[in-house]
């Protein structure tokens, strides 16, 4: 990836591929031109949205009035991996998955406590179920694939309490509504 000598109105260094915005909230593509000798001349925003009717800007006339926005990184190539056991546990994690995600949608279209005709359980056992089911995948994944569980845990409590903090500010909601 190539880097600008160019720096972001917060210093961040403009970088190929990176996506930026300028203050009057235009965003745009950096792209490094090699066909030119002048840094000046190679690197150019590409402004979403405009097409070929607007010609690449020079970041140098710019620099300081855009933030980059996000780190695209350069694109690479990529070959689904072969390896067998991490096949089976993502497909067996991906499927758990998919079958929590079909009982939730379940419990939005019919309620929580509603019966599942083909089954005759409620929709609370079979989502008790499936989160279990999910809950098993995860933890012969982290132990399969040797995942950081330490690190894990402390993204799961991160969340927990973002979790909180929202759960909190919706019963707050309900609460002015019911008045």
């Amino acid at each position: 990836m190539n880097k600008s000598p160019w720096t972001d109105r917060n210093g961040t260094t403009i970088c190929e591929h990176d996506e930026v915005q300028i203050l009057e909230g235009a965003r745009g593509r950096v792209v490094f031109l090699r066909n030119y000798e002048l840094p000046q001349d190679q690197w150019r925003i590409e402004w979403f949205g405009y097409g070929l009717e607007v010609p690449p800007q020079r970041v140098i006339s710019v620099a300081n009035r855009i933030q980059v926005v996000e780190k695209r990184g350069r694109l690479t190539k990529w070959t689904p991996t072969q390896n067998r056991l991490i096949l089976r546990r993502m497909g067996k994690l991906g499927e758990e998955c998919g079958e929590l995600t079909a009982v939730t949608n379940r419990v939005i279209i019919q309620g929580l406590d509603e019966v599942d005709p083909a089954t005759g359980l409620t929709n609370r056992v079979r989502l008790s179920k499936e989160l279990a089911d999910v809950l098993a995948q995860i933890e012969c994944t982290i132990d399969a694939l040797k995942l950081n569980y330490d690190e894990i845990s402390i993204r799961v409590a991160d969340k927990k309490r973002q979790m909180a903090e929202w759960d909190a500010m919706l019963v707050e909601e309900d609460a002015h509504d019911q008045h």
